[in-house]
């Protein structure tokens, strides 16, 4: 009996003593084998300080749990293995990927737009095309042209891989809000969903949220037909076919064993050289020339545009290229002199353009004589804008009887429109920027909204101007 009993409490103390040491292999194997690559697009935890502002950082212990996480040995592994499981039960590990059939994944964060379950108000389709307004208003101020293009979802181009999830909300999806609207504002828009509906062959990849090398190809040459510019067309151009594009979602989801497929792409010797201290088509920065490229170029974009880049820079004699929201538009407009604008947005994101606007110094016109708002309310904060700290930023809200009104602030004789901005508090906000030198703390400003031609005052309110952090 004692035998059995001893035998029984060794087989436990190895239990315990073999899952203790699974469990510190992670933790040991780090000098050697710390992962310090993502797979999961998304930037990895710091190591953190133990002083923080002069003093103990109080959230050292938990900073510190993130950063292992984040860098434990083999975490690639375990979380591509992991995945590899899931799938065998027809689910995807990862909350930002969606398992389709076929072997097809999908963003997770495309869902509201396919489901139609967070659809734009009719609101904020307004305050974001009258956004656009003003910001294709004010390139053209400058002398440059403008365009608009979006990215499509993949699941709003290939819908049919996608698993049980239906549309939960009316028919309209943003983009088809939206395109009404950019129409009757005369907004240069380069569609491309219709260019890639117009194709049979797919022009997305199984395992990516993007286009291919074909269909990058393919958004290129519609943009830059969209927008009248003299291009490098790459008819004649040789493709090189590879099966090496393990796609953003595979990775997301199969981490380092994630199954690479088929990708054409462009074979070219580059005329165009960067400018730039950088040059990943990953930087939220980029500037290039070629000595035999024509006109120049600044280029609004997101993941995107990353295949797009190269072609633009062959084609353009100077082309620059942002990542970065909210859009620098005036200082970019002063440092780069561009003779054409592109803001390209993939659809998922399009509400942005309701809610983070470009930083330009807000249109002015001379003040004018306006009624009273008897029954509007209106809120103001000033403070110098995070983004470029030679702006003020200036916004509130405004509660108005009118669902297509425009906001005003003036300041010292001068009126400026305001951009119109929806959130989560609703679509009643506003936003605009001026040159930190035209407003001071304790300037008087007014607030006002325009509504079926007639300009009505809501309220005067002195201002102290915030830090921007």
């Amino acid at each position: 009996m004692d035998t059995k009993r001893n035998t029984q409490n060794v087989l436990r103390l190895c239990f315990i003593a073999s899952a203790l040491l699974l469990c510190l292999i992670p933790l040991v194997c780090m000098t050697f084998a710390r992962t310090d690559e993502t797979t999961e697009n998304r930037r990895l935890s710091k190591f953190p300080s133990l002083t923080t502002d002069g003093g103990l950082n109080k959230d050292f212990l938990s900073q510190t749990g993130k950063y292992y996480e984040d860098h434990f040995a083999f975490r690639n592994q375990v979380v591509g293995a992991d995945g590899v499981l899931q799938a065998l039960f027809g689910v995807s590990s990862a909350d930002t990927v969606i398992k389709g059939t076929g072997g097809w994944l999908y963003y997770s964060a495309t869902l509201p737009d396919f489901q139609r379950s967070h659809v734009m108000t009719d609101r904020a389709a307004y305050n974001a095309v009258h956004n656009i307004t003003l910001m294709r208003d004010f390139v053209e101020s400058r002398g440059a042209s403008f365009l608009l293009t979006v990215a499509p979802n993949k699941n709003s181009l290939y819908p049919e891989h996608m698993p049980y999830y239906s549309p939960q909300g009316t028919g309209e999806k943003n983009i088809d809000k939206l395109l009404p609207l950019l129409k009757e504002a005369e907004i240069p828009y380069a569609d491309l969903f219709a260019a890639f509906k117009n194709e049979d062959e797919i022009l997305y990849l199984m395992r990516d949220s993007h286009w291919n090398g074909r269909g990058a190809l393919l958004a290129y040459n519609t943009i830059a037909d969209a927008a009248g510019m003299a291009h490098e067309t790459f008819s004649g151009a040789q493709t090189v076919r590879a099966k090496d594009e393990a796609g953003d979602l595979g990775r997301m989801a199969y981490a380092v064993f994630a199954k690479p497929e088929w990708n054409e792409r462009l074979d070219f010797e580059p005329g165009y050289r960067f400018t730039s201290a950088g040059s990943d088509v990953e930087d939220a920065f980029l500037t290039t020339e070629n000595p035999n490229g024509t006109g120049r170029l600044l280029m609004y974009r997101d993941s995107f545009g990353n295949t797009l880049l190269p072609l633009f820079a062959e084609s353009c004699s100077a082309a620059c290229f942002s990542k970065a929201t909210p859009y620098l538009l005036e200082k970019h407009l002063a440092e780069q002199t561009p003779e054409l604008v592109i803001a390209e947005k993939v659809e998922r994101n399009l509400a942005d353009f309701a809610g983070d606007p470009p930083v330009m110094t807000a249109p002015s016109i001379p003040a004018e004589a306006a009624e009273s708002a008897q029954d509007a309310k209106a809120e103001l904060t000033a403070k110098v804008a995070a983004a470029d700290f030679s702006f003020v930023q200036i916004a509130g809200s405004v509660e108005t009887q009118t669902e297509h009104s425009a906001v005003f602030v003036g300041l010292g004789g001068t009126l400026y429109e305001a951009f119109l901005i929806s959130g989560k508090d609703g679509d009643d906000g506003y936003m605009l920027y001026l040159p930190a030198d035209r407003v001071r703390d304790g300037d008087s400003v007014t607030v006002y909204y325009r509504a079926g031609g007639r300009l009505f005052e809501v309220t005067t309110i002195p201002i102290t101007i915030q830090e921007a952090f």
